[in-house]
């Protein structure tokens, strides 16, 4: 308990295939509805939170909690086939808002008041930094680390980025999951579509769920964070699918 320690902990659930226990399965039975269509996709993450929860209490009965940050995330929306992400749109494998925003809860102990909302967007590369802080380790240039720490955020200080970028360059499940790259740059976000290198752009405080297309009716800002994104596809060296002859 002297020593700096990372646990990373990936529960299945929830995840295909779809199993939970029959009394939580039950109890979410007729409970369906407009964005909730799987009873038994209810179940699985009930499981999860009581599974999180023994977690958590195992901290607390090791006299860890004051100095345990305790990170809770996703890796993806969610799945689509099982239930949705409403009013967000799509879900997992696709670069709308439903496939990207996971939930973010954060308990550091001294730095995070409970039951604080903050709407700034981040990414996961983020808690890499935000981890290697909390254990007083310092990043040097050459870690080359993608994501910055969320600190400042709790503190109340600056936290300041140009964009934040995404590359999903497959198809994955059927073709109606392009693939593409997408940055979000303030309010707007462009996604950039390889099969015939169109764009959309929306605006995501006026339309979280992306219902309107602006990038005709503002071919400046599509233009501008197109070419941004294109150039840190560039600097990354991001794999780029090509049409074969």
């Amino acid at each position: 308990h002297q020593r700096q320690m990372f646990v990373c902990l990936w529960t299945y659930n929830p995840h295909y295939p779809f199993e939970a226990p029959d009394e939580l399965t039950e109890h979410y039975k007729g409970l369906e509805g407009p964005g909730l269509k799987n009873p038994i996709y209810g179940g699985q993450i009930e499981a999860t939170d009581q599974a999180i929860g023994r977690v958590l209490q195992e901290i607390d009965r090791l006299g860890l909690t004051d100095r345990t940050l305790v990170i809770f995330t996703s890796d993806n929306g969610g799945w689509s086939g099982a239930t949705d992400n409403r009013p967000l749109r799509a879900g997992k494998g696709y670069l709308h808002e439903g496939g990207l925003r996971v939930p973010l809860m954060i308990r550091w102990p001294g730095m995070t008041k409970a039951g604080t909302v903050d709407a700034t967007p981040v990414i996961s590369m983020d808690l890499t930094a935000t981890i290697l802080d909390a254990a007083g380790v310092l990043a040097t240039q050459a870690d080359e680390l993608d994501g910055q720490t969320l600190r400042p955020l709790f503190t109340g200080e600056s936290f300041e980025r140009e964009a934040l970028y995404f590359h999903y360059p497959h198809f994955a499940f059927h073709k109606d999951n392009r693939p593409g790259s997408a940055i979000r740059s303030g309010r707007h976000k462009l996604i950039l579509r390889y099969d015939d290198d169109s764009v959309e752009l929306f605006d995501l405080l006026d339309d979280p769920a992306e219902t309107t297309d602006l990038a005709e009716a503002m071919p400046e800002v599509a233009e501008r964070l197109k070419l941004q994104l294109q150039l840190w596809l560039n600097d990354t060296n991001a794999g780029i699918p090509f049409k074969m002859n």
